[in-house]
């Protein structure tokens, strides 16, 4: 284009300077000079430019314009890489054409055999025999021990399972060993269903798994394979997943019968359930989540929720679980996550959430449960060692104290329903001659008529007589 310019200026000097033969010996050399730049790619194309100016103005082959083809034409845009390997263009620019390119190294029109008809190794990636497949993905690899450790007869149930069982290419029931079963054979015309109940009563495999009608599980629910067990689908039976009534409709929901059931009105129920002391929001929101036709508390699966547990308390929940009467009661008192008595932190410090051991001198004399099995001192068993007395069931008729608890035969509360013991646990009349209390004590003999007005009566008149050596009633 310079060139050209230059060209231009140089005629105004001809025509100012040397005349018309000036101008036209110009013309000629002019002439000369746009038809080289032409060929060269330049002229007044601005989108072009000879070997000159193809720097300047973006020019392509190595100069890293456009790709060219092996003649160094312009062939369009550069690419990121080589696209193809076999057009005789540098697509991507780069000064390479083709299998020149790296970008075409495992390009099968520029694979240089290793061997001229088969693959010579199936491992390493490398297509040997420039077939456009590597490895176990080449025939030629197919039945080798790399590619098929452990081959296997294709027949039998290995015709349908979608594997090439031999490795020898061919799978299921294009294996001529396969063809004659009755699955290549048979050609499926549709599923078995009883939402189509035509495919359950034909006596066809429709489906050409080897069963027929009422052998299909989904058939089950059909009219043909079903026994009914009630005329129509109501109440809990539309909710059973079974087909009650065996008509075409189908089970539980999908039968009209079962559109006013409280399952059916209900079908993305939430279950209202909870753990105990549980947090459950399903079990305090005022709503029957379960269509189950009772709400929050009034649904059984929630009453160990503490959402019930603070309704069921009322005025009488406690702000924490820490005296011994309510960490021994079995309620979670206050109602929180934690749980009743000793699971509860708060009941941490109680005596009973810390039992120690009952077998110690002091432990067994101390008047105190410290084990907290209900029993103290001698009365518990792990007291033996130290008390002598091996506690067992009372006897109401032997003359001791075999519970070790101090109280002997009818004294003890244990005998009080005892046929032994027919007495009160008192002498209740002190002039009856009779032993009420069955201590073997009559009357004023025994100590509980002592400060009875007729004991006191009685001494006095014994006393008295005794020292008259008489007896008279005043």
């Amino acid at each position: 284009m310079f060139s050209t310019h230059l060209a231009r200026i140089s005629l105004w000097s001809v025509l100012l300077l040397g005349g018309c033969s000036a101008i036209n010996n110009f013309d000629y050399k002019f002439n000369l000079a746009e038809k080289d730049a032409g060929e060269d790619g330049g002229g007044d194309d601005l989108d072009g430019g000879g070997e000159d100016d193809a720097g300047m103005d973006g020019g392509g082959g190595e100069d890293g314009g456009p790709p060219t083809n092996d003649s160094g034409e312009d062939s369009g845009e550069c690419n990121t890489k080589e696209l193809v390997c076999s057009d005789g263009l540098d697509d991507d620019c780069d000064g390479h054409i083709d299998c020149d390119d790296e970008d075409c190294a495992s390009a099968a029109s520029c694979c240089v055999p290793r061997e001229a008809d088969r693959e010579l190794t199936c491992t390493g990636e490398a297509d040997d025999d420039c077939d456009g497949f590597a490895d176990c993905a080449d025939p030629d690899c197919r039945q080798t021990t790399t590619c098929c450790p452990t081959p296997s007869v294709e027949t039998g149930t290995a015709c349908t399972d979608k594997a090439d069982n031999d490795c020898d290419g061919i799978v299921d029931c294009t294996e001529p060993n396969c063809a004659q079963i009755y699955q290549c054979t048979c050609v499926p015309d549709g599923e078995e269903s009883f939402s189509k109940p035509a495919t359950c009563l034909d006596d066809e495999d429709n489906e050409c798994d080897g069963l027929t009608d009422c052998e299909e599980i989904e058939c089950e629910l059909s009219s043909k394979c079903c026994t009914a067990t009630a005329q129509n689908e109501s109440g809990a039976s539309c909710a059973n997943g079974i087909n009650d009534d065996c008509d075409s409709q189908g089970p539980d929901c999908a039968d009209p019968d079962c559109s006013s059931a409280l399952a059916c009105q209900c079908p993305s129920a939430v279950v209202e359930t909870c753990a105990l002391d549980g947090d459950c929001l399903v079990c305090g929101d005022d709503i029957d989540n379960d269509c189950s036709g009772y709400a929050d508390c009034r649904e059984a699966a929630c009453q160990g929720s503490i959402q019930c547990c603070r309704e069921r308390l009322g005025n009488n929940l406690a702000t924490g679980e820490t005296a011994n009467s309510t960490c021994q009661d079995g309620i979670n008192n206050d109602c929180d996550t934690s749980g009743a008595d000793c699971k509860d932190p708060d009941c941490s410090a109680d005596f009973c959430c810390n039992p120690q051991a009952e077998n110690t001198a002091a432990a067994c004399s101390d008047n105190a449960d410290n084990d907290c099995d209900t029993k103290t001192n001698c009365a518990d068993a792990d007291c033996v060692e130290f008390c002598g007395c091996v506690p067992t069931t009372e006897l109401c008729d032997n003359d001791k104290d075999d519970d070790c608890d101090a109280l002997v035969d009818c004294k003890d509360p244990q005998c009080t329903s005892s046929k032994a013991c027919p007495f009160t646990q008192a002498e209740s009349v002190c002039n009856d001659n009779v032993d009420n209390d069955g201590d073997r004590l009559i009357d004023c003999k025994d100590s509980d008529c002592d400060g009875s007005r007729y004991c006191v009566i009685f001494c006095t008149r014994c006393i008295e007589s005794a020292d008259t050596a008489s007896f008279s009633t005043r």
